[in-house]
C-alpha cells in the first residue's frame, strides 16, 4: 500500500510483487471529498484489527498550516473481502478520530501504525499526532468494527514535548515473546540542534521499559535529526529501519561515536542491539 502527498486527492495504490517484478494491482481513496480537495495526503499502515486473516489498512491524514484545514484528529480503517482478490475493493470500514479535542482543533493530523502490543493476537492501532501532540501516542482496538480509545502513551522527554512533540510509531516484536515494542519516531525542531538530533526511544506498552537509540551520523543529527522508524524481518531477527527527512551533507558522513545521552528519565542504550535481542 502506498500512500500519496498533499495533492494526491485521498488516494493509495496496491500492489503485489510476483516473479521479480512489482504491478499495480488497483487504485482506492479515503471517502471524504472535501480533504481530498483540499490536501488529499494519505498515509497507511497495515494491521489485522479484526478476526479474519487478512490486514486492515489504517489511513492517516494531514493537516494544512498554510490554509488552516484540518482532518480534526480523524483516520479511515479501509477492508476488503479476505479471499486474496487483490483486484477486489476497499470499502471504508469504519472512521476513528484521537480522543484529545484541543489537539485535533489545532493540528488534527494522525500518523497510524498497528502492531500486537498487548499480546492477544490481534493488532491495535498506534496513532501518532503532529506538531504539538506534546509527544502523545494514542492507543485504540478495533471493538464491533469501530476503533475506541484504549489509552495513551508520553515520550519522556519534556523539552521535546513542549517544543514540538511530533510522534511516528512503528511496532515490532523486539524480544521474540509474542508482543510488539513499540518505537517512536520524532519529528524535526528547527530552533534547537539538540533536539530530537536523531534520538527515537522504545518502550513497551506499559511504558515499564524504555530505550533510546539514535542515528549514527552527526552531521544530519545536528542539521535535522528527526526519524522515521520501519520495522522488518530479516533471517528470523527484528530490526528497525529509521527513514531520515531532507539535509544536504557539508561534510563527509562520519559515525556518531559518542555515547546515546538519555533526556529522560529512562534508560539510555543502543537500540540496535536492543533489535537483535541482546
Amino acid at each position: 500500500m502506498v500512500g500519496l502527498g498533499k495533492g494526491g486527492q485521498g488516494k493509495l495504490a496496491v500492489f503485489s510483487y510476483s516473479l521479480g517484478s512489482v504491478a499495480l494491482r488497483q487504485w482506492t481513496s479515503v471517502p471524504w471529498d472535501a480533504y481530498n480537495e483540499v490536501i488529499g495526503e494519505t498515509r497507511p499502515a497495515l494491521g489485522n484489527l479484526d478476526d479474519d486473516p487478512c490486514m486492515e489498512n489504517a489511513v492517516g491524514l494531514r493537516s494544512d498550516e498554510r490554509t488552516g484545514v484540518t482532518p480534526n484528529g480523524r483516520y479511515a480503517v479501509l477492508d476488503k473481502v479476505c479471499n486474496g482478490n487483490l483486484n477486489d475493493p476497499f470499502e471504508l470500514m469504519a472512521w476513528g478520530q484521537s480522543q484529545w479535542d484541543e489537539y485535533n482543533a489545532s493540528n488534527g493530523a494522525t500518523w497510524p501504525t498497528c502492531g500486537d502490543i498487548d499480546g492477544d493476537g490481534r493488532d491495535e492501532i498506534l496513532l501518532g499526532l503532529g506538531a504539538g501532540g506534546e509527544g502523545r501516542t494514542e492507543v485504540a482496538a478495533m471493538v464491533d468494527g469501530a476503533p475506541v480509545h484504549h489509552s495513551w502513551l508520553t515520550v519522556d522527554w519534556n523539552d521535546y514535548n513542549s517544543m514540538q512533540g511530533e510522534t511516528r510509531p512503528a511496532t515490532t516484536d523486539i524480544n521474540d515473546d509474542g508482543i510488539d515494542e513499540i518505537i517512536i519516531g520524532l519529528g524535526p525542531v528547527p530552533a534547537d540542534e539538540h533536539l530530537p538530533e536523531g534520538r527515537f526511544p522504545a518502550m513497551t506498552a506499559d511504558q515499564s521499559i524504555v530505550k533510546w537509540g539514535q542515528l549514527g551520523l552527526s552531521p544530519y543529527n545536528k542539521a535535522n535529526g528527526e526519524s522515521r522508524p520501519t520495522p522488518f524481518i530479516s533471517n528470523g531477527e527484528h530490526f528497525v529501519a529509521i527513514g531520515m527527512g531532507p539535509y544536504p551533507p557539508d561534510t563527509p558522513d562520519e559515525p556518531d561515536e559518542e555515547e546515546t545521552p538519555d533526556p529522560g528519565s529512562g534508560s539510555s542504550g543502543c537500540f540496535i542491539d536492543t533489535s537483535r535481542g541482546d
